[in-house]
C-alpha cells in the first residue's frame, strides 16, 4: 500500500505476505569469512532431519577445527519456524549483497527436499528475511561457546 500526501510517498509492507507454511528447511549452511577487523571465521552447516550441527572453526573463535553437536528439538523447531516467514523465492541469489568492508557471509540453504538457494553478501547487507536466520544460528554458536 502505498499513501501520497503531496510531499512524500508512505509505502506499507505487509509482513504476513511473506509466510509460507509449506516452506521446510533441510539443511542451512553459513560460511563466515574475513573482514577488516576479527571477525569470527567458521563454517557451520545444521541438518534438520538428523538435527546434527557440525561446526568448523577457522580464525577468532573460541573452538578451533571440527565440533559436531546434536541440537536441541526447540532450536530446530524455531530454525523452521523462521525460515517460514523468509519468503525465500523472492530473493535474487545471483545478486551480491554486500559492502567492500564488512563480514563476508555465504548462505546455503536446501528447502522442501530438492531445492537450493545460495546467498552471498556481508553481515549487514543481507537481505532482511535471512536475518532472523543468521542471527538465531549466531545465538546457538554463542550458547554453546564456539564464537
Amino acid at each position: 500500500m502505498v499513501l501520497l500526501d503531496g510531499v512524500v510517498n508512505f509505502k506499507y509492507y505487509n509482513r504476513k505476505l511473506d509466510f509460507d507454511n509449506n516452506l521446510i528447511f533441510n539443511k542451512i549452511s553459513i560460511t563466515a569469512g574475513k573482514c577488516f577487523g576479527n571477525c569470527s571465521e567458521f563454517e557451520m552447516k545444521i541438518d534438520k532431519n538428523n538435527k546434527k550441527m557440525n561446526f568448523y572453526g577457522i580464525a577468532n573463535c573460541k573452538v578451533y577445527g571440527e565440533y559436531e553437536t546434536i541440537l536441541e528439538s526447540r532450536d530446530i523447531h524455531k530454525l523452521d519456524s523462521i525460515f517460514k516467514w523468509t519468503n525465500l523465492s523472492k530473493i535474487d541469489s545471483t545478486l551480491y549483497y554486500g559492502s567492500i568492508d564488512d563480514w563476508s557471509i555465504t548462505m546455503k540453504i536446501q528447502y522442501n527436499d530438492n531445492y537450493y538457494k545460495t546467498i552471498k553478501g556481508t553481515y549487514w547487507e543481507l537481505p532482511y528475511q535471512l536475518k532472523p536466520i543468521m542471527w538465531y544460528s549466531f545465538k546457538i554458536l554463542r550458547n554453546k561457546k564456539l564464537i
